[in-house]
């Protein structure tokens, strides 16, 4: 690929105009997770948040796949209309590793501060 050809791919894929391919719902660990691997469409969910909110979450998205936490799909489920969008699901971790130390670790720096 050349260099115009690999700069015209890096600007569209910053382009508001231009759709997000993958949004990614999640609780604080995920956000950052994900954040951190250069996912940008990103919603942090509370720890509040009821079923509708999260319906809310996933149906305006632009994009077409959702990854969201298991979770968090389960309690949407419910009350989830009909849609064409593609889910993905992110099984339960049973990592009880504060997201801060782990990246303090592998990083040298807080994401608290």
């Amino acid at each position: 690929m050349n260099t115009q050809q690999q700069t015209a791919d890096n600007q569209t894929m910053r382009n508001p105009n231009v759709e997000p391919t993958i949004r990614i719902i999640g609780r604080r660990n995920t956000i950052i997770g994900f954040g951190l691997c250069g996912f940008e469409d990103l919603l942090e969910v509370s720890e509040r948040a009821t079923s509708i909110d999260i319906c809310n979450a996933i149906t305006s998205s632009r994009s077409q796949t959702i990854v969201i936490e298991e979770e968090l799909f389960s309690l949407a489920t419910p009350n989830l209309p009909k849609h064409e969008k593609l889910i993905i699901t992110i099984p339960q971790s049973q990592s009880t590793d504060d997201i801060d130390a782990l990246v303090s670790a592998a990083l040298g720096t807080s994401i608290t501060d």
